[in-house]
């Protein structure tokens, strides 16, 4: 039985102070993390710990420190405190095919004349993202970038995560999902760490820099083509995203290029841009010339990647698998569908069995979503009905009918799909997961159920092992996504 540490009374006394909330609202000011507005007992014991490490009286006077022009040095030991800096090389690997195999190629060819490559990578944390581009572009394009003007820039509102960056040494954790060659090749052990090598440092830089506040680009003459932030909007409120996203899209030229995190969940974000939707995830351009329209709105509900690439078009090129980065796990693309039916009870159910391992998708609902991707609604509803009224009794072709439903803005019929195939099998981590986002604007109750019904699950199963429906995602990631959206709900998971 696990025994739950006894709650600090320091602590409960810190948020009973009236000056509280004032810090707290410091702390989200400051950082732009609304989701420390249900997150009293995380911010309290930040608080703490940096009171008692600075040896302040009271809450009023540690305040009075972070107001005053002397408070600088306390001010950036407590956002330190406050962020998170979970992170890894080759994270998301499907992205960093993506990465190799179009994005680069793209700006390559777009930049010929101007032999230019900028890279930002916004909410760096301890640099792994910044250098597994490093380690990409100098292992396959290296050739192809002599003489070129290459920057790769790594930006963090947290100044210790900038400094481990510049060490650029991690741990076996760090490393967890780099393949053993590429470790070889690549880092040097220390001790029992790893130390990458200098081939694959140079051309990076760190910056600090505040997303919500500091003016862009983070550093003079930088003109980045592609921009990637990953799981930082997910921290933010969603006026702060449109604002943050408005500010990346005026950054971008034309033909830029930006790349977020799978849990960046609400694609309305990112209306300014072009979608391109590859197998295993969606990537976002900025396009200057006119592009259509769709033929339906997204109304309030989950924004839902629906990647999809060209059958029989491996996303995989020869040269990534000679850089020694293993194929990544094949299968449908992925589909964040949406919500709750009449056939269905309405409450959360317990957790489940875990489910059994899930082979390929269903040939038919990877059909689906990729004409979905392509906006051919109306053949996508037509195969969905035809499928659901030949095999009424399973899951797949219910997703696929709250895919399309999703992608129309029928919130209602989305949810009721969603829920009829939950009661086929409960133990859908996605589709619990988007049952959540949609139910997120409307009964927090009913998201909290739902987001916990994804943890829970979530411990009964493999942390690597891939999520059924979107093999981009593994179960731990798809767990930690809830988690967060919990945070942001302030419901404990």
């Amino acid at each position: 039985m696990t025994r739950t540490a006894p709650p600090d009374p320091r602590a409960a006394r810190l948020r009973a102070d009236p000056v509280f909330a004032a810090l707290k609202g410091w702390a989200v000011a400051a950082t732009g993390m609304s989701f420390l507005n249900a997150r009293d007992d995380s911010v309290a014991a930040a608080l703490l710990r940096r009171m008692e490490a600075g040896g302040f009286a009271s809450p009023a006077q540690y305040l009075r420190c972070l107001e005053s022009p002397e408070g600088e040095a306390e001010r950036e030991a407590l956002i330190g405190e406050l962020t998170i800096g979970e992170t890894y090389f080759f994270r998301f690997r499907a992205q960093w095919d993506a990465f190799a195999d179009l994005v680069v190629p793209n700006i390559l060819e777009r930049n010929r004349a101007l032999r230019r490559l900028h890279l930002w990578c916004a909410g760096c944390a301890t640099g792994p993202e910044p250098y597994t581009a490093a380690i990409l572009l100098h292992d396959l394009f290296g050739r192809r970038l002599k003489g070129w003007d290459l920057r790769i820039l790594g930006s963090d509102l947290n100044r210790g995560f900038l400094e481990e960056a510049g060490r650029a040494v991690y741990s076996d954790w760090a490393l967890r999902a780099t393949p053993d060659e590429v470790r070889a090749r690549c880092f040097d052990r220390s001790g029992r760490d790893w130390v990458l090598k200098p081939d694959y440092r140079r051309g990076v830089e760190f910056h600090r820099h505040n997303l919500v506040h500091d003016p862009f680009p983070p550093a003079d003459g930088f003109s980045p083509d592609l921009i990637l932030c990953r799981n930082v909007f997910i921290y933010f409120d969603t006026a702060t995203n449109r604002a943050v996203v408005a500010r990346f899209r005026d950054l971008l030229g034309d033909g830029g290029w930006l790349m977020v995190g799978h849990a960046e969940t609400d694609v309305r974000l990112f209306d300014g841009f072009e979608t391109v939707a590859l197998k295993d995830t969606m990537l976002y351009r900025r396009t200057d010339r006119p592009t259509p329209r769709r033929p339906f709105a997204r109304a309030r509900g989950p924004a839902r990647p629906v990647p999809c690439a060209p059958k029989g078009r491996p996303l995989l090129r020869p040269t990534v698998r000679q850089a020694g980065v293993p194929p990544r796990r094949e299968g449908a693309a992925t589909a964040l569908v949406a919500p709750p039916s009449a056939t269905a009870p309405a409450g959360a159910p317990p957790v489940p069995e875990p489910p059994a391992p899930v082979p390929d998708l269903p040939e038919r609902y990877r059909a689906i979503l990729e004409l979905l991707a392509a906006d051919a609604l109306p053949e996508a509803a037509r195969l969905s009905l035809d499928w659901l009224t030949e095999d009424v009794m399973t899951p797949w072709p219910h997703l696929a009918l709250a895919a399309v439903f999703g992608h129309r803005g029928d919130s209602a019929r989305c949810e009721k799909a969603l829920r009829d195939a939950l009661y086929l099998d409960r133990t859908l981590l996605l589709a619990h997961y988007e049952l959540g986002c949609l139910l997120r604007p409307t009964d927090a109750a009913a998201a909290r159920r739902s987001f916990r019904t994804v943890v829970g699950l979530s411990q009964r199963l493999p942390a690597d092992g891939a999520v059924p429906g979107a093999p981009a995602l593994t179960v731990a990631e798809l767990s930690a996504a809830a988690s967060l959206q919990l945070d942001r709900l302030g419901g404990a998971p």
